[in-house]
């Protein structure tokens, strides 16, 4: 076979090799019935032409088989990927609004538990200062009456001792007067049988006078010891009175105090309940509407 290197008919630059002219003179060389390296040749070509394409073909639709197959399975997987992502966040939404809601429970379990330890607590207070307040006001009767006693036997103890002073006082001026009578007696003698008579007559007036007195001293004392008594034991019944009343009035302040600051606290764990009520729709709407 004769290549050959022609220019186009059109001018146009076929290029270094100008490939289409050779594949030209390549396709229309026919070789000869003799030539059978010609005819091999040209069959070994065509052979490899036909071999080539198909092998092209094949390697085409495989790549396209390939890539089609390499979409699906990418799609797949993303679809794999997508529903496994959903159920984890499914599940995980799930285990939250569980863990939410135990939460929740456990929250107003907590809530109720401490309402009910404080109530508890409010009460035990309540009931231990009740007692106490009556405990002190036993005591404080007790210790009342035991000082009224005590008082009492002071004033009659006090009154004893007056009187006792009273008498002695009343004997100590008796003698007193009785030892100046005789003094006086003595006084008198020495000055004459008429001054003697004149004051012995004088002294016996006298001495009457000072005895008549001193009856009359000593009634005084004892009328005013007995009024002092009486006053005495008056004053103590009222004071007594006084400080019962004052004790009655103290012991239903301290009750009626008890029973306020114990509706207090009741009202007080009420308000509690409701808000803690108020609390727990509040949480439910959240957990409903997430």
């Amino acid at each position: 076979m004769k290549v050959t290197m022609a220019a186009s008919k059109g001018g146009t630059n076929t290029g270094l090799f100008n490939f289409q002219s050779i594949m030209n003179q390549f396709y229309n060389w026919k070789p000869g019935k003799d030539d059978t390296a010609g005819q091999a040749l040209k069959n070994t070509f065509l052979a490899d032409n036909v071999q080539s394409v198909l092998n092209n073909q094949m390697a085409k639709d495989l790549a396209y088989s390939n890539a089609e197959i390499a979409t699906g399975q990418m799609t797949d997987a993303a679809k794999l990927e997508l529903a496994n992502q959903s159920a984890i966040d499914q599940d995980r939404h799930n285990l939250g609004m569980i863990k939410m809601g135990a939460e929740y429970d456990y929250q107003s379990q907590f809530a109720k538990d401490e309402a009910n330890r404080g109530l508890t607590a409010a009460s035990q207070a309540g009931d231990i200062q009740q007692n106490q307040t009556k405990l002190e006001g036993d005591q404080n009767r007790q210790n009342i009456d035991a000082q009224g006693e005590v008082d009492k036997a002071n004033i009659y103890s006090q009154g004893n001792v007056d009187q006792a002073n009273i008498v002695a006082q009343g004997g100590v001026d008796i003698n007193k007067i009785q030892e100046q009578g005789k003094v006086d007696e003595k006084n008198i003698t020495t000055q004459g049988d008429q001054d003697v008579r004149k004051i012995g007559s004088q002294g016996t007036e006298d001495r009457l006078n000072i005895k008549g007195q001193g009856d009359q001293d000593v009634r005084k004392i004892d009328a005013q010891g007995f009024m002092d008594q009486a006053l005495t034991k008056v004053k103590g019944r009222q004071d007594r009175k006084n400080i019962k009343a004052t004790g009655d009035q103290d012991v239903r302040k301290i009750g009626s105090q008890g029973n306020q600051d114990r509706k207090t606290m009741m009202q007080q764990t009420i308000e509690e309940g409701k808000t803690a009520s108020r609390q727990n729709k509040y949480a439910r709407g959240l957990a409903g509407k997430m």
